[in-house]
């Protein structure tokens, strides 16, 4: 079950109002409190709702919108300029993301640039894409999905997405057409304007921000000095089909990754694997403890208040492919659930799928909701009945069993979307050429953007080089590989990619401890 919509939270649009000089103000950050070793600043830029014409970015529209920066300053100033992030999604916020993860990349990028971001349209305070200010409302459209295969569950789950759909497009009227890629990317130009001497950018996206990289290089490639795209998303997939197809295509093996590290590490690291013979009986057993969720909910804890059931454990699933670090805590959740301890040893190391309240489960909602805003305005394709979207949700669940019956709620989202992005990026996929080559990078082990991405997505761009890391995860921030941080920091520094066909390890593997600094 996917939550879709989130609590009302400030609009910061304005109407009649004129473009600000386009300079940013750097200024200590007023709701923004981490606790980090490293400077961060914030800074405010001031654009159009509607630029217009995408690709001559002319002002269309007297309502503007605020964008919030954040900008982590590199360690010796004068800094070389500044690398923009985003983190994917589409609908996450950035700015927490980036200044929370600083040491990282700055490392990444060379220390000799600042690292600068802002929450995308439709995320965070940026016209925040909420399809309803009523917290009720929230919570009754997010438990209206219903996560299996069954064709009437397809049924209902289609009817339902028509009425979120229809609620959404009469809430955000106003700023629905304008929060797609194409705007974020006309945002990402202006804030180089603002803030680059040389009104070059230097871009690392990352996921759904591979997608906002290869748009904002087919829109203005001659603006590319320094682009990484890491976890690539399949554009073609993105805006042209039904369903990002490709996207899942590598979920089940990272999975089996799951069980089968297990066993490379033994007992003492994993102690699940001293239970089984091999990886694949462990698997199904994981598959049949779930199977069995659906007729046999589990409670848990000293009252029986947690209820650990099939969809919740789905989710469950399809969490555990992002990042290897969290699977020592699955596995220990599974053998609990496997032997039938219940009680609050359980409940203790519960992940908070399991656990959360609708209320704490909120920034799931935050982001669900944009992620319908942004990525259904982008999608092209549209089905009026269940019957003409069927063959796209058969082919997600023949492409993967982990995340086939998850992914098809998006699709049918997007299939019954009501509004388009108004300057929706339909330039074309071929024989593109950046002023700089781009490097793409892509883990051989992840669930949710397999490498075959990458290099289809480098097939588009002229002298572009993709580097793959052998290891599991989603994207590079997810894995530790000295390797791959060199090859960053040297295509940052020196504009230097790596060769054809590189192939980096990684330096820390599933379940075994973080040394000691």
């Amino acid at each position: 079950m996917l939550p879709l919509l989130l609590l009302s939270s400030l609009v910061s649009l304005s109407v009649a109002v004129p473009l600000q000089p386009r300079t940013v103000k750097w200024a200590p950050c007023g709701d923004i409190k981490l606790n980090t070793t490293w400077t961060y600043e914030c800074g405010t830029l001031n654009v159009p709702l509607d630029y217009g014409s995408a690709s001559k970015r002319t002002l269309n529209s007297t309502s503007t919108i605020d964008l919030q920066l954040v900008r982590i300053p590199a360690a010796e100033q004068p800094s070389k300029g500044s690398v923009f992030f985003n983190f994917g999604g589409p609908g996450f916020p950035a700015r927490n993301t980036l200044v929370g993860s600083g040491a990282k990349f700055l490392a990444a990028t060379g220390g000799e640039y600042d690292l600068v971001t802002f929450d995308p349209r439709g995320t965070g305070n940026t016209i925040p894409f909420n399809c309803t200010s009523d917290p009720t409302e929230l919570f009754s459209l997010s438990d209206g999905f219903t996560i299996g295969t069954v064709s009437e569950i397809d049924g209902s789950n289609f009817a339902h997405a028509k009425h979120v759909a229809s609620i959404c497009a009469a809430y955000h009227q106003d700023i629905g057409p304008f929060i797609g890629t194409s705007d974020f990317v006309n945002d990402l130009i202006s804030a180089v304007d603002a803030i680059e001497d040389d009104k070059m950018l230097r871009f690392w996206g990352i996921s759904y921000g591979t997608t906002v990289g290869a748009t904002v290089a087919a829109m203005y490639p001659e603006r590319i000095d320094r682009i990484v795209l890491d976890a690539v998303q399949n554009i073609h997939d993105y805006y042209n089909s039904p369903a990002t197809y490709q996207q899942w295509e590598g979920s089940d093996k990272t999975f089996s990754g799951i069980w089968s590290t297990c066993f490379d590490a033994g007992p003492e690291l994993c102690p699940l694997s001293a239970s089984f013979d091999n990886a694949t009986e462990l698997e199904n057993a994981v598959w049949d403890l779930a199977e069995s969720l659906k007729q046999h909910p589990i409670n848990a804890g000293a009252n029986e208040s947690v209820i650990v059931d099939y969809p919740k454990m789905r989710s469950f699933f399809a969490q555990n492919l992002y990042r290897t670090g969290g699977w020592p805590g699955a596995a220990a959740i599974i053998q609990l659930l496997l032997e039938g301890e219940t009680g609050d040893d359980l409940v203790a190391i519960l992940d908070p799928i399991f656990t959360n309240s609708p209320t704490e489960g909120l920034p799931e909602a935050v982001a669900s909701a944009a992620l319908l805003g942004i990525q259904c305005s982008d999608a092209k394709s549209r089905s009026d009945t269940l019957e003409e979207l069927q063959p796209a949700l058969d082919r997600l669940r023949n492409t993967s069993r982990v995340m086939g019956d998850m992914s098809s709620l998006t699709a049918m989202s997007c299939a019954t979307w009501k509004f388009d992005n108004k300057y929706r990026y339909d330039g074309g996929w071929a024989n593109l050429t950046t002023h700089h080559p781009m490097m793409l990078v892509a883990n051989t082990y992840d669930g949710h953007t397999p490498p075959q991405s990458a290099y289809n997505t480098s097939a588009v761009f002229e002298d572009s080089v993709v580097l793959e890391i052998n290891g599991y995860g989603h994207s590079s921030a997810n894995l530790v590989s000295k390797c791959a941080t060199q090859h960053l920091a040297t295509y940052f520094v020196n504009g230097t990619l790596p060769e054809p066909h590189t192939l980096c390890q990684v330096d820390l593997l599933p379940y075994h401890p973080v040394p000691s600094a």
